[in-house]
């Protein structure tokens, strides 16, 4: 029999860090006391909200991460409201 596959604490420590967890409950259509049941191994989801709940926390993480990355982008050839103000 096959053993039940569970949330690593090492996995539960990252997305508690990396998401809000109402965020994720809100995107992903369930309840936030369901959801933090599920982290915490107290309740198993459907195969379907499990997928939805990776889904989710993936597209959630990527886009912080797209975030983080365009803040730090610098244009060489930036405009600012003056360079349509002035005339040269």
């Amino acid at each position: 029999m096959k053993e039940e596959q569970t949330m690593t604490e090492e996995k539960r420590k990252q997305l508690k860090q990396m998401i809000r967890m109402n965020t994720l409950a809100e995107q992903s259509g369930t309840k936030l006391t369901y959801l933090s049941r599920i982290i915490n191994n107290q309740s198993k989801p459907s195969a379907e909200l499990a997928d939805q709940l990776a889904k989710t926390a993936n597209q959630i993480i990527l886009a912080h991460k797209l975030a983080e990355i365009a803040s730090k982008l610098v244009l060489q050839d930036q405009f600012t409201a003056q360079d349509f103000l002035e005339n040269k």
